[in-house]
């Protein structure tokens, strides 16, 4: 069974996320991340604009998602080093704006609390 893996490398961040609370731990982050791709019905087809993940990742916990406190200089980055396990990048081409999906393995692999 293949479950959404904590990053390579943890950083601790001090940095405020919107309520003035610490920035949470990459692996925390990452596997909220994880949940809520898993949780996108198009993450498993056409994939899901990093955009709209982060966006999603805010509304639920209600702080910003701040890459850079993480350690990573773009969207690209941050999501290849958050989602490695599980990432299928679909397009690339803007670094800012990737659009993400699982991969086929993962998708076809039943979760606790996923359809």
């Amino acid at each position: 069974l293949r479950r959404c893996a904590m990053p390579r490398q943890a950083r601790n961040s001090r940095n405020s996320n919107l309520c003035g609370a610490p920035q949470p731990a990459a692996p925390v982050v990452a596997q909220r991340l994880c949940d809520l791709l898993l949780a996108f019905p198009a993450a498993a087809v056409g994939g899901v604009q990093w955009q709209v993940l982060v966006r999603k990742y805010e509304e639920r916990f209600g702080s910003r998602l701040d890459i850079a406190a993480l350690g990573h200089s773009s969207p690209l980055a941050a999501a290849t080093a958050l989602l490695w396990e599980v990432l299928r990048l679909v397009d690339s081409e803007d670094t800012d704006n990737p659009v993400l999906a699982i991969e086929d393995a993962v998708a076809l692999t039943p979760q606790p609390g996923q359809l």
